[in-house]
This record gives C-alpha cells, sequence and structure tokens, in this order.
C-alpha cells in the first residue's frame, strides 16, 4: 500500500490504536491530499488531454448529452493543477477556466473513488462564465479504472433546472463511454508511439489480400499515400519479380500452411527497391472464420547493409588467413625447387671442370654458379729414391681430388625430380586457388561439380592436419548449375567445422566428401572420423556462434550461413545427421539450378561454421 491509496489510507487512519504503533506513519490531511493530487495529475497527464485542439467525437458525446437533459450548453472538462481545460465546449464556455473561478473546480477528492460513488453532482447557485451567468450546472465524473477524477461531463443552463433519475443515468453513462473513448486513445498513442518509432507498417489484409488497415509509417516507408494505397493488394507495392512469389506466400499464409515471415522487395514511389520482411497471420473472427491477415512489415535495409559488411569482414579476414597458410604451404615447395636449383648448379661446375680437365684447357667458371670451381690440378712431381727400403710407403696417400663422375651423375635425376615436385605442387595449389573463388560467378552457370569440389579438397588440406578426400559415385557426374564460388565456401565451411572436430580428439582422422545423383538432385555428403556430436547439442545446432572446438576459441560462422547458401540462393536444402557418433552433414541441389532470392546470402565465406553438428 503506498501513500497514494487514499482509500486504504483513510481506513488505516480510523482503525482504534494503530496511530500508536512505532515506525508507522500515516499520512493525514493536507500531506495526504498533496499526495494524492500528485498522483491525480500524473494519471491526468499519461492520456495528454490537456492543451489539444477540439474533438470531434468528444463534441458529438457533449451534443448527445444537451439532448438528453434539455440543457443548451454543454462541455468535457480536465481539471489540470491551477485551472481546468475544455475539450469540447457547446455554448459559451471558454477554451479554459481558473479552478476557482469553476463551481466544482476545488471540489476535487485527492483520494481515488469507485466509478459507483462518484455520481452527478448538481450546482444550483448563481455563477459566471465567460461574461455569462449561469443558474444551473450537472457535471459528471470522469474516472478512471485505478479510480483517479480526471475532470466531468457537464450541462449548464442560465435557468434553475433539475436533473431526473434517467437524465442522471444517461449522463453518468455518457461519461463512462467519454473515458472508455479516453482509454482507447491511450493505448493507440502507446502503440504508435512503439510501432512508429520503429519504423515497421502494421497492415490487415482481407481476404483477397486487399490493404484494408494501415499505419501512417506507411507513407514514410513507400512514399504512396494512405488513401491511394488502401484497397490494393500488397503485391501490387512489390517488385514485379517478387510478385508471384508473394501472392503464393500471403495466400498460404491465409491458409495457416506457410510460415509467419517472409521476405521481398518493396517499390518506393520513386521507383527505389527497399528489403523488407513481412510478419503476418491470419485474422479470424469469434466462430474462426478468416477475415484476412493481420501483420507487420519491418524495413531491412539496416540489417542488409550490416549484412553485407559482416559479410565482406568475414571474407577478408578469411582470405587473409588463407594466404598466410598458402605461404607456409608453399615454402616446403619453393625450399625443394632452391634445393635442386643448388644441386644442378653445382653438378654442372664439376662436369665443366672434368671436361676442362679431358681436354687440357682450365674450365671457365659460370659466374652465376652457385659454386667456385675447382682449383686446377698440379702435375705430378718426379719419383724421389727412398734412402731408407724397410720404412713403409705412406698408409693414407692423397685421394684424388678431382670430382667423381658417377656420384655427381646420379644426383641429377633426384635434383630434377625435386624441382619438377615443387613446380608441380606451387602449380597444382594456385590452380585451386583460381578454381576455388573464380571472378565473377555470382550468377548461377553450368560448372563441374567434381572439378570444383577437388579444388575446395585442395584449399582445405590447407587449413587442417587430417586427410581430406573426395569420393564420386557414381563417376561421370553431370555438370551442375550453380554459383560455384557460394557453393565452393559452403562446403568448405562444412569440411572445416568437421575437420576441426576430428582434431580436437587429438588423434588422425580422415573427413570425406562423397557426391552423388538423387533423381533430379545431386547430393553432397560431409563427414568424417571420430564422435563428433554430444547429447546436448542436438537441438542448438543452427544457434549462432556455437564452437564445435571451444577450447580453440573459434566460433566464427555457423551452419545457418551455409544453409542461407545452399537453402535460399540454391533452392537446395541441409540436412544434419549422425551415423555411429559420427556427424553427417548432407546437402542436396537441383541439378537445374535453384530459384532463391537473388542477393548472395552473407556469411558465404571460406572460414568454417562452427557449429555444434546436428540434427535439425
Amino acid at each position: 500500500m503506498t501513500p497514494d491509496d487514499g482509500l486504504g489510507l483513510a481506513a488505516l487512519a480510523r482503525l482504534p490504536g494503530l496511530a500508536g504503533l512505532p515506525g508507522l506513519r500515516i499520512p493525514t490531511g493536507p500531506a495526504r491530499r498533496r499526495r494524492g493530487e500528485t498522483a491525480r495529475l500524473r494519471a491526468l497527464a499519461r492520456y495528454a488531454v490537456l492543451d489539444t485542439p477540439p474533438d470531434a467525437a468528444l463534441d458529438d458525446v457533449a451534443d448527445l448529452a444537451r439532448v438528453v437533459t434539455g440543457h443548451p450548453v454543454a462541455g468535457i472538462g480536465f481539471l489540470d493543477q491551477e485551472r481546468i481545460w475544455f475539450t469540447s465546449r457547446l455554448g459559451v464556455v471558454p477554451r479554459q477556466l481558473r479552478r476557482d473561478d469553476w463551481p466544482t473546480g476545488r471540489s476535487v477528492p485527492a483520494e481515488r473513488t469507485s466509478g459507483e460513488a462518484a455520481g452527478v453532482r448538481c450546482h444550483q447557485e448563481e455563477f459566471e462564465v465567460g461574461g455569462e451567468v449561469f443558474r444551473f450546472l450537472a457535471a459528471a465524473p470522469l474516472v478512471t479504472t485505478d479510480g483517479y477524477r480526471l475532470g466531468e461531463l457537464f450541462v449548464m443552463d442560465q435557468r434553475p433546472g433539475e436533473l431526473g433519475p434517467r437524465e442522471r443515468s444517461a449522463l453518468t453513462a455518457l461519461a463512462r463511454q467519454v473515458m472508455t473513448a479516453l482509454e482507447l486513445r491511450r493505448t493507440l498513442l502507446s502503440y504508435h508511439a512503439v510501432v512508429d518509432g520503429a519504423g515497421h507498417v502494421v497492415f490487415q489484409l482481407d481476404g483477397w489480400c486487399r490493404l484494408v488497415s494501415l499505419t501512417p509509417t506507411w507513407s514514410a516507408l513507400t512514399g504512396y499515400g494512405m488513401v491511394r494505397s488502401l484497397g490494393r493488394q500488397l503485391q501490387d507495392f512489390v517488385h514485379r519479380e517478387d510478385r508471384d512469389t508473394v501472392a503464393l506466400h500471403l495466400a498460404d499464409m491465409s491458409a495457416g500452411t506457410a510460415p509467419s515471415t517472409f521476405e521481398c522487395q518493396l517499390l518506393r514511389l520513386a521507383k527505389e527497391e527497399i528489403p523488407v520482411e513481412v510478419t503476418a497471420r491470419p485474422l479470424t473472427d469469434e466462430s474462426g472464420r478468416r477475415l484476412g491477415l493481420v501483420g507487420v512489415i519491418a524495413d531491412i535495409s539496416e540489417r542488409r547493409a550490416r549484412e553485407l559488411e559482416a559479410q565482406h569482414a568475414q571474407r577478408l579476414e578469411a582470405f587473409g588467413r588463407l594466404a598466410a597458410d598458402l605461404a607456409v604451404e608453399l615454402d616446403a615447395p619453393v625450399r625443394r625447387l632452391a634445393g635442386g636449383a643448388v644441386v644442378l648448379a653445382d653438378t654442372c661446375t664439376a662436369m665443366a671442370e672434368l671436361v676442362g680437365d679431358h681436354r687440357g684447357t682450365p674450365a671457365t667458371p659460370d659466374p652465376d654458379s652457385r659454386r667456385a670451381p675447382a682449383p686446377a690440378l698440379a702435375p705430378d712431381p718426379a719419383p724421389r729414391s727412398d734412402p731408407d727400403p724397410d720404412r713403409d710407403p705412406d698408409p693414407d696417400p692423397d685421394p684424388d681430388p678431382r670430382p667423381d663422375p658417377d656420384r655427381l651423375l646420379a644426383g641429377v635425376p633426384s635434383a630434377a625430380r625435386a624441382v619438377l615436385d615443387g613446380v608441380d605442387r606451387v602449380s597444382t595449389l594456385v590452380r585451386a586457388m583460381r578454381a576455388f573463388s573464380p571472378p565473377g560467378q555470382d550468377a548461377q552457370a553450368p560448372v563441374d561439380l567434381v572439378e570444383a569440389l577437388e579444388a575446395m579438397a585442395t584449399v582445405a588440406r590447407i587449413r587442417v592436419r587430417c586427410q581430406v578426400e573426395i569420393a564420386v559415385d557414381p563417376p561421370g557426374l553431370p555438370p551442375v548449375t550453380c554459383a560455384v564460388g557460394d557453393l565452393n565456401h559452403a562446403v568448405l565451411d562444412l569440411v572445416m567445422t568437421t575437420a576441426e572436430a576430428v582434431e580436437e580428439r587429438g588423434g588422425p582422422g580422415t573427413v570425406t566428401v562423397s557426391c552423388g545423383v538423387d533423381g533430379e538432385n545431386v547430393v553432397v555428403v560431409v563427414s568424417g572420423t571420430g564422435i563428433l556430436v554430444s547429447d546436448g547439442v542436438h537441438r542448438r545446432v543452427a544457434d549462432p556462434f556455437i564452437a564445435v572446438a571451444p577450447s580453440a576459441g573459434r566460433t566464427g560462422p555457423r551452419l545457418a550461413l551455409v544453409r542461407a547458401v545452399v537453402e535460399d540462393r540454391h533452392g537446395g536444402r541441409v540436412s544434419v545427421g549422425t551415423e555411429m557418433g559420427r556427424a553427417v552433414y548432407t546437402v542436396t541441389l537441383p541439378r537445374d539450378g535453384g530459384d532463391g532470392p537473388g542477393p548472395r546470402p552473407p556469411g558465404a565465406t571460406g572460414e568454417p561454421a562452427h557449429g555444434d553438428p546436428d540434427a535439425r
């Protein structure tokens, strides 16, 4: 109970002996009245009726009060702190008066009252309003649902008068209707403050998908006036490429057989396109009969821009990491190339020396050779006489310093093979990178899926330690119409997710990517060895930023982004299942291309789609 609870505090104050309890302070007299008046003024402010223009609906109620009671002057006034503001005034009543100049201005109770206790009050003493003298006033209080008296609905006459029971009852009923209208208005104001602040459009469609109700945010979003728009079908304001799809979505929503949300391109009056998200549900009456749809249209331009920015950032980060890994991977074959070149240079220099010795002319050293030429061999000195024939000859005479041709020739093939292997490895990596992310592949086109997957596997092997294998069954896979760049990144996401889960177990493993034909579809299956699925993550596989390998600190893109590439862009589907404790990702694509929406979905990057591998 608060100090504003006037009725409760008055009752407590009358309880015998309660005032003597220590620590209990019950405000009485002026203090309680001030607190009650403050609470009443706060309640009045909630309805935003002060200093407002005339309201035709309230004027109609006041006019009806004149007709019912037979008195010529009527109005609706709200009691502010020092004045009474007349929202409706029929007669000679001014726009506002001081509360002290109004007959009932100072008789408003500070305590909250019930509707039954607040009856019609009549004032039959002479008073002056707007220079006119009146001798009769009957006022029905306007009381909120929580008991605060905001003002009154009144009738006045310059002649003395009286109200009978029927007139009093009618005036009280009209006062209740005024409060009902004010409550509805307050609810609508709160509703529009939320909806307009969010920038969303609330709409209602009839059974033929025609607009029958719109919020003012429609004009701000589309540029079309509300009067011009009502009565037209919603798909008339949609981009022509989306109209058939939107019509099907709305029909399915009305029947209750489609998801409640879809995206499309809305056309503004200035012929600009704006991406929107439409959320709707069937509108039914009390008998369950479907009357149409009610829903919300949300501008998702900023969200798309943020997604595109995030996509670019993820791509830059992914290719930065890939470039670093590629540099490490290229280091080994380049070193083999350098080593083989040194061996070949040394061999050629030594062979030139041998040829020079054979011809009796010193060989001209190659200035570009990595090895300095051997010095010229001096002729053998004349044999000397040994004065001591019993002395042993030198047990270890100087070996022949000339190069051994057999040894030199034996090293040439291995050096040549090292050079060729290094060149082949570098060429393979370069071809894989070019095939993995071909330029200008935003549009769908027929591609060799096996070749694309081989390029993807080559790139994946740069990033992971486990083995990545490609299996095709049956051989000779037909061409598949797809956006090969996006699809490559999506499958790489799955391979990286699986590989990281395999490596998390600490042992060697294999990730297998198999592809085959299933009717008019092509199926790509990604699976890995090891126990990858835990029971606790089965229902959270599509949640954002769920790390498969949390100890490595990797989050990044997730399975939901892979679905965006496969399902939204290509019209395919992604399913995640388990097989003997292993995660199995299955990607199904139509061979002739999908009919997903045009813009490239966010998250189609070379980064792994870290997510808990599990079924939908």
